[in-house]
């Protein structure tokens, strides 16, 4: 029995979800055996052999396949490993994949044995790794490399701790340290808050070229300018070290440790200390300074230091865990804009500031262009509501659409998605349970719209859920079977998002959630992510130029819209999943040539079905003028999003600026979870940031007064998948990679706003979180 649960248990680490792919995603091009060819087949296709082979527990085949790849490579390997001394980073892990893929090898083999209940022989080949391939990676699809080493390491760790007889407990899995820096509680003292709230720059200089490239601002009185900022806001430095609350930090020694450490620290007067005395630019020196003025309720204050960034700082730029450029004034206009819409009894609007970055859709800022207006302020009543638009009013110019399903711009230039001759607002969520223990990492994820786990002859998720309202983790006698389809009608979701592949669609289901619950279906097509669709191998990749894999992809989306063109649940559909990010596929590559065959696609769609509008659903707004440059058919555009809890800043705008179209957020949300708060507050900032998220996109709907081009947005996701972090039988804690997020990281078991309880009983039970009611209170 130990035996079995060590099993389920140790299955660790990014490794796995590449053979996922493999079971669920790729075409399979060849057989295990290894056939004889004219030259050695690369380590990459050997890998890709061995995950296939992994993926249909063929043991014969991975022992066969991995060790032709460690005879051919081992040589190589130790030579690039020697060659380093740290882990490369970037691109440059490409540069070392030999290494990477002999210690993958082994792991794949340590896998194996695990599987067979070899417990001494799987650990003997994680310590080889350990030993002869410390540096080494491998590359997760989720869009991360992972460190072979470190994975080999929890995998002993685990196997020891359960022979030992011990459990593996969730914070153990979470691995979280406790932080280097203060965590005393305190809030901000400021000893000098300035002479003006709302500062008034053209007393203390002048701007120039005010909406060009050459914009400046020229200071003629700094004295005077410090003392109407205050301290910690540029061009004050000298105030802060005059705090007395400064000098009683650094005597305390409250100031030590890394400033990325501080803004999770509940010593918000450290925080801003370590904050406005840092050593990294400017612009992102303000921004986090305003972040943690705000967490200290100093709004005003926080807004000075926002537009500090604006006037002098516009081009300030920062990089996100993705390697994409992040625009810090953007994001300071977008903060400004959220704390007056938040704080209406400040009666000011900051009117007409704006920053345009030309070219700056790509990841290489050298090409930048940014021109500048940093607006003025004006007093206004928020909440006089006089600024709607009241679109609906107006006469439509553009018309998108031939059947019940329609896009209209009216003459103002703002969008509206229309059902029936009725405005349609896309309340949309993610809907896929998966049950706990079940993972594509090992091919055990089952299709939610089959399953039966209790044999009833109903489908489980969507007729068989329960409310666990007392949380005990059971189903008590007043907690009946209600259903997800039920509990999202009552929430007022509208929409769910689907893809056509690789699982069967229930089309009896749908009909049902359609006929019965009122809620529609996007229906999408991976187009090539993946690998999906393509015919394309993983490690070769959808190539977009590729006759052979554009006539594939083509014959996909083909089948698809045949197949459900008629059923009444489709809204419309959507091509693609943040392709841009790459991953099987060169879109990230080519964006080009990516977006040219989307426009291709798009076309077919109409062709064949001129009565559903076609979205596309891209990784932010990565390559938006490429996209604006080559898909004139597509329709609307969509975008995965996770900005942070003030909604999704200079978006709206951007898209209205580069391509003029309807835009929806295909993904967005929160985790439930974060370090070192309590379920309820982690429940709390989770509500919160869904609540800003929601209030940011009806704000820029044609009927709000921001870019008049939102129609709706989708929810990631309805309930928490435990595989996520890769062992499905564990809720999961661990961080995975740094975001705009409560704790400042993404939790990715966390994400739904549904709970599984303890586990044991899933897929049926349901602990509803406080962002479902917030939804409810908004949609209903």
């Amino acid at each position: 029995m130990k035996a079995k649960k060590l099993t389920s248990l140790v299955l660790t680490f990014g490794f796995l979800f590449c053979l996922a792919i493999f079971i669920c995603f790729s075409v399979r091009q060849a057989a295990y055996g290894l056939h004889a060819e004219e030259s050695n087949p690369t380590s990459a296709e050997l890998i890709e052999k061995a995950w296939e082979a992994h993926g249909e527990y063929d043991i014969e085949a991975i022992f066969k396949i991995t060790q032709q790849c460690i005879v051919l490579y081992q040589g190589e390997a130790k030579r690039q490993q020697a060659s380093l001394s740290a882990l490369p980073k970037g691109a440059d892990i490409a540069n070392y994949q030999i290494l990477n893929d002999v210690a993958t090898c082994y792991f794949i083999q340590a896998e194996s044995y695990m599987r067979q209940e070899k417990f001494s022989e799987a650990i003997k080949v994680f310590n080889a790794i350990i030993e002869q391939y410390p540096i080494a990676q491998a590359w997760d699809p989720r869009g991360w490399y992972w460190h072979i080493a470190k994975a080999a390491q929890q995998s002993i760790d685990k196997i020891q701790k359960l022979k030992d007889g011990d459990e593996i407990k969730e914070e153990e899995v979470a691995e979280e340290k406790e932080s280097a820096v203060s965590q005393m509680v305190t809030t901000i003292k400021l000893s000098d808050p300035g002479s003006e709230d709302f500062v008034d720059y053209t007393k203390y200089g002048r701007f120039e070229n005010i909406g060009s490239s050459n914009y400046a601002y020229i200071i003629t009185d700094q004295a005077e300018l410090s003392n109407a900022t205050g301290e910690g806001i540029y061009p004050n430095t000298s105030s802060i070290r005059r705090n007395p609350e400064f000098k009683a930090a650094q005597k305390e020694k409250r100031l030590e440790g890394s400033v990325w450490d501080f803004l999770q620290t509940p010593d918000l007067q450290a925080a801003f200390f370590k904050w406005a005395t840092a050593p990294e630019p400017q612009g992102m020196r303000l921004f986090y300074t305003g972040l943690i003025l705000e967490r200290a309720g100093l709004i005003k204050h926080a807004i000075k230091c926002y537009y500090s960034i604006v006037v002098h700082f516009p081009g300030s730029y920062g990089w996100t865990y993705w390697h994409t450029p992040w625009y810090i004034g953007q994001a300071a206009i977008a903060k400004i804009d959220f704390l007056l819409r938040h704080n209406p009894e400040l009666k000011y609007r900051l009117y007409g500031a704006s920053i345009r970055i030309i070219n700056g859709y790509d990841n290489d800022i050298s090409n930048d262009i940014v021109q500048v207006n940093p607006g003025r302020w004006v007093r206004c009543e928020w909440d006089s509501g006089g600024e709607k638009r009241q679109a609906q009013q107006k006469r439509a110019e553009k018309i998108i659409g031939d059947g019940k399903v329609r896009l209209l711009q009216n003459e103002d230039g703002d969008w509206q998605l229309e059902l029936n001759g009725r405005p349609y607002h896309i309340k949309g969520i993610t809907y896929a349970p998966s049950k706990v223990g079940q993972s594509p990492d090992d091919g055990t994820l089952g299709n939610w719209m089959f399953d039966d786990f209790n044999n009833n002859g109903k489908i489980d998720g969507p007729y068989d859920a329960f409310v666990d309202s007392n949380l005990n983790n059971i189903q008590d006698d007043n907690e009946p079977a209600l259903g997800d389809f039920k509990l999202m009608q009552e929430m007022g979701v509208n929409t769910i998002r689907l893809y056509h592949h690789p699982h069967k669609i229930n089309k009896e289901l749908l009909r049902d959630l359609y006929e019965n619950y009122g809620i529609m279906v996007i229906m999408g097509d991976f187009l090539g992510k993946y690998a999906l669709g393509s015919g394309a191998s993983w490690y070769e990749g959808t190539d977009y130029r590729n006759p052979e894999h554009q006539k594939n992809m083509i014959t996909s989306i083909t089948m698809m819209v045949e197949e459900f063109k008629n059923e009444p649940y489709i809204l419309f559909w959507l091509l693609g999943n943040e392709n841009v990010y790459g991953v099987a596929c060169n879109a990230d590559k080519d964006p080009e040539g990516f977006f040219k065959f989307a426009n291709e696609a798009a076309n077919t769609i109409k062709s064949l079905d001129p009565e559903h509008p076609v979205g596309l659903c891209n990784g932010d707004v990565l390559f938006l003028d490429v996209f604006a440059r080559n898909c004139p058919d597509v329709d609307m555009f969509g975008a995965n999003a996770y900005r942070g809890d003030y909604g999704f800043g200079y978006l709206w705008q951007s898209v209205l600026e580069e391509a003029d179209k309807p835009v929806f957020i295909t993904e967005f949300g929160c985790p439930a979870y974060a370090k070192s708060k309590t379920r309820q507050e982690a429940e709390e900032l989770q509500a919160k940031y869904h609540l800003a998220a929601w209030q940011d996109i009806e704000y820029n709907m044609y009927d709000g007064p921001g870019a008049g081009n939102a129609i709706g947005g989708i929810i990631f996701e309805w309930l928490d998948e435990w595989w996520k972090a890769y062992e499905p039988g564990i809720h999961d804690s661990k961080p995975l990679w740094a975001g705009p997020f409560p704790d400042g990281f993404m939790h990715e078991e966390w994400l739904g706003l549904c709970g599984q309880g303890e586990g044991s009983q899933s897929p049926f039970l349901r602990h509803l979180r406080k962002a479902h009611y917030t939804y409810q209170e908004l949609w209903r």
